[in-house]
């Protein structure tokens, strides 16, 4: 529930299109008439994970200061009531600024936080425009309206500004109840900080010598086109004319005496060049078997006073491209960059059982995580573009995802837009090497041992001690323990070699009764084509609860592979929860509903 609690009816509370409300309270919007009474302003239902949005509105009908407060209540939680205070301040004035709104949010936000009972807490200004970080020679434009509020008399405003502000129009009439608007432009050659600069405006009201409904609006932005004759060639047989633009002078008036006053409008901006630190100039990145990502990490710090805009490209030289190209760097199709776990490729080798794949995904197939990428971008960048606040560092990450064998360089350069003349962005010269696998798994990486979340106290094969290297493959289950519960697993293996060869996958647990046994694999043993893939499927049956593991070894007799895999499965209590945990129906008539 929500309540606003207004004495003077100046605030009002309107639901955005996005909220749904049960009812909102008449009287409570500006439009309303005022009719119907509520006992709460509105009232709505809000689930798990929704949110609404209002606006609060405030229509001063006296010049003076006004607060309200705005009483957010829940249904049968007594412990969960917020109050938002609501300050605001009327004035009456016969010419105003309207319609402000900086490039950048202004420092003191319109719902200033403060101790009401000392009423401290004064109303935002609305005199002040904040440009924020600007670039040197740049244009910035701002645009606001200057509102005659006087019914009878006009007036005529001059604005007194100085470079790097141009106020157009700058000199101008305004006619009774009128409204015009004025661009202010900042463009700074140089690097220069304006904090709550005061630029004055002198107003004063005018007579016209003729009846102001026959006088035309009036500024010195005003320009009429003219033709007129110019000089001709004493051979030409057609009239010459040249175009002439000519500022529309300034209607007649009278200043009246002692109407001439000021009015401050306010300006802050910082227009400075972007300066930069960063800690890395060259990559050298180790061995990487092709279709698997490696990641470093690198820090670029804005050490000036505006935020710095950076755009990340990559100039390619590798082993297979014949000029220097230069692209920006793209997601991939999937509208990504590459996976930094698109599978676990598997180099022959006769330590290679120290090597091992990796995947925990609850009850669902898994299909390839493999990007088609070009060569020219085995390297990439995240995030490729953005910025960085002044005085503070972007961490960035970049990847070496080769899908083919060779030697790769490339110069990733940063684009900055607003760097001192002549002065370069950054560059990190990268370089990587790739090598084919003899075997690829397509599985996600696995955090259930590199986060340690094994039981250190379970033991490995055949109770030997655990190899860490050996990764696990998740299955999970939820179950009515003793009845058990059937979880599949599918993953794809890929020959990446130009010859066939067989696999086997054997298990490594203690001999137990066919009851006891929990993990099945159903494609024990096959063979893979050159350049093909085969599907690899295996089956979880929950026998009891929490963690189920299992030790498996994928060979491949040919090439003298041996990797081992831990199957892991987690079997938990059904979960079953009520929204509620009392029905009220309260009092209610016998033989109705």
């Amino acid at each position: 529930m929500i309540d606003l609690l207004d004495e003077a009816g100046v605030f009002f509370l309107k639901a955005r299109p996005t909220t749904y409300c049960l009812y909102q309270a008449a009287g409570m919007k500006e439009d309303s008439s005022g009719e119907e009474r509520k006992p709460h302003t509105v009232s709505l239902v809000l689930h798990h994970g929704e949110s609404a949005e209002f606006d609060v509105l405030f229509k001063p009908t006296l010049a003076q200061r006004m607060e309200g407060k705005i009483h957010l209540s829940v249904v049968d939680n007594p412990y969960e009531e917020t109050d938002i205070q609501l300050v605001g301040e009327g004035y009456e004035d016969d010419l105003t600024l309207d319609n402000i709104h900086g490039l950048a949010a202004d420092n003191k936000e319109e719902n200033t936080e403060g101790d009401l009972e000392e009423d401290i807490i004064e109303a935002a200004r609305v005199d002040h425009i904040q440009f924020g970080d600007c670039h040197v020679g740049r244009p910035y434009a701002v645009t606001f309206t200057i509102t005659n509020r006087s019914r009878e008399e006009a007036m005529r405003f001059e604005w007194l500004a100085d470079t790097p502000f141009h106020f157009s129009p700058r000199v101008g009439h305004l006619h009774a109840g009128c409204a015009k608007d004025i661009t202010v432009t900042l463009k700074s050659d140089v690097a220069v900080a304006f904090k709550m600069h005061p630029v004055k405006c002198k107003v004063a009201r005018i007579t016209f010598q003729l009846p102001p409904e026959q006088v035309a609006d009036w500024d010195d932005h005003l320009r009429t086109v003219k033709w007129v004759d110019a000089t001709r060639d004493t051979a030409a047989t057609w009239p010459m004319k040249r175009k002439v633009i000519e500022t529309d002078p300034e209607p007649a008036h009278t200043v009246l005496e002692k109407s001439s006053r000021e009015v401050e409008l306010r300006l802050s901006a910082v227009v400075d060049y972007a300066e930069f630190q960063m800690d890395m100039e060259a990559i050298q990145f180790k061995e990487t078997l092709v279709f698997q990502t490696r990641i470093l990490t690198f820090q670029l710090s804005n050490t000036g006073n505006v935020a710095l805009e950076y755009s990340w490209m990559v100039a390619v030289e590798d082993e297979g491209a014949v000029g220097h190209t230069e692209e920006l760097l793209s997601p991939s199709l999937d509208g990504g960059f590459p996976s930094s776990a698109s599978g676990a490729p598997v180099k022959s080798s006769h330590s290679s059982n120290q090597l091992s794949c990796t995947l925990e995904q609850v009850c669902s197939s898994l299909s390839s995580s493999l990007n088609t990428v070009s060569a020219t971008s085995v390297f990439s960048v995240e995030p490729r573009s953005g910025t960085v606040p002044a005085g503070q560092e972007q961490l960035f990450q970049i990847k070496f995802s080769p899908v083919c064998v060779g030697d790769f360089e490339s110069r990733i350069l940063c684009s900055i837009p607003n760097l001192k003349p002549k002065q370069k962005g950054p560059e990190v010269v990268v370089k990587g090497r790739s090598l084919m696998p003899d075997c690829h798994f397509e599985l996600e990486d696995s955090d259930y041992t590199t986060a340690k979340r094994r039981n250190p106290e379970l033991q490995g094969p055949k109770g030997t001690t655990f190899d860490p290297n050996c990764r696990g493959v998740g299955q999970s289950g939820r179950t009515t323990y003793p009845q058990a519960v059937q979880c599949g697993q599918t993953f794809m293996v890929m020959n990446p070699t130009s010859s066939a060869y067989s696999f086997q996958w054997t298990c490594q647990d203690p001999e137990a009764s066919p009851e006891q046994v929990a993990f099945f694999c159903l494609t024990e043993r096959g063979q893979i084509q050159p350049g093909k893939k085969a599907e690899m499927k295996f089956e979880f049956i929950a026998r009891h609860l929490d963690i189920t593991e299992s030790f498996w070894v994928f060979t491949i007799p040919e090439q003298s592979i041996s990797v081992p895999f831990l199957l892991v499965g987690n079997t938990t209590d059904p979960l079953v929860t009520l929204d509620r945990s009392h029905l009220n129906f309260h009092l209610l008539l016998i033989v109705t509903r």
